[in-house]
């Protein structure tokens, strides 16, 4: 839900905005990549790691955390 109001904030601004998601099934919104939580075991050490990729992926560091969580990060 809250991707969605900022889906829609960013469309009514006219802005273009990369926008990652968490969703358990393929989303219906206009986003980059979503995060499959089906394949994610939550708790703050994953969501402390998946920031991690988040930051890594922005700065270019191919570093894989398979090792550390199972997840699957999938663009659009």
């Amino acid at each position: 839900m809250l991707a969605s109001g900022v889906c829609h904030f960013l469309s009514s601004e006219n802005l273009t905005i990369p926008t990652l998601s968490f969703d358990s099934v393929a989303p219906k919104l206009d986003l980059a990549a979503y995060v499959d939580i089906n394949s994610l075991e939550l708790g703050r050490a994953s969501f402390q790691t998946i920031l991690q990729i988040i930051n890594d992926a922005k700065e270019n560091r191919k570093i894989c955390y398979h090792q550390l969580i199972p997840h699957k990060i999938i663009e659009r």
